[in-house]
């Protein structure tokens, strides 16, 4: 398996992101689910989500693929962490009543095997994935001063119709996407 990119690229990442108490509340909102219960934050990098959703009362298995970042977390009683990817989820199935993903759709390898990973730990949802499509954003004077930077962002992310796609597909489960 290739290195993490954020082994590579992580070192400093806590410095500059922080969990968005707007994002955290409507990622709360809508998993649905009562304090205590046990989420899986899928591509957690260095937990500020899984910490922060920790500190309302939820379970955390915070699964991510670069020991970088898990160096990183902050440590929090109501986390627990795994080396792992969303194609190859260290977790039991059926083991997590919600899943989480934010901002690391981009980084799967293999979006189908990570719908069947996920469908397996969390048969019934509720899966919340939180992600961008640079094409569905409106024109930003951004995209024509640094295009060679628009053009990677755009290979970055996937489209969101064809992501929706995939989980309409590939899942059991009614599956949020939240793009902002």
């Amino acid at each position: 398996m290739p290195q993490p990119v954020y082994d590579l690229i992580g070192s400093n990442y806590n410095t500059n992101r922080t969990a968005d108490a707007r994002i955290l509340s409507i990622i709360r909102d809508l998993l649905n689910l009562p304090p205590g219960s046990t989420i899986a934050d899928i591509g957690a990098g260095t937990g500020n989500y899984s910490s922060s959703l920790a500190n309302l009362g939820y379970k955390v298995l915070a699964v991510e693929p670069s020991e970088e970042m898990r160096k990183q977390a902050l440590p929090n009683k109501n986390v627990r962490w795994y080396s792992g990817t969303a194609e190859s989820i260290p977790l039991d199935d059926n083991s997590v009543k919600g899943i989480m993903i934010v901002l690391a759709l981009h980084h799967f390898a293999d979006v189908r095997k990570a719908i069947h990973e996920l469908t397996r730990i969390c048969p019934s949802g509720p899966v919340v994935i939180f992600t961008m499509d640079p094409r569905e954003s409106e024109e930003f004077w951004f995209n024509n001063y640094f295009p060679e930077i628009s053009q990677h962002v755009e290979k970055i992310f996937p489209p969101i119709n064809d992501v929706v796609r995939l989980f309409e597909i590939n899942s059991r489960w009614l599956s949020f996407i939240v793009p902002y």
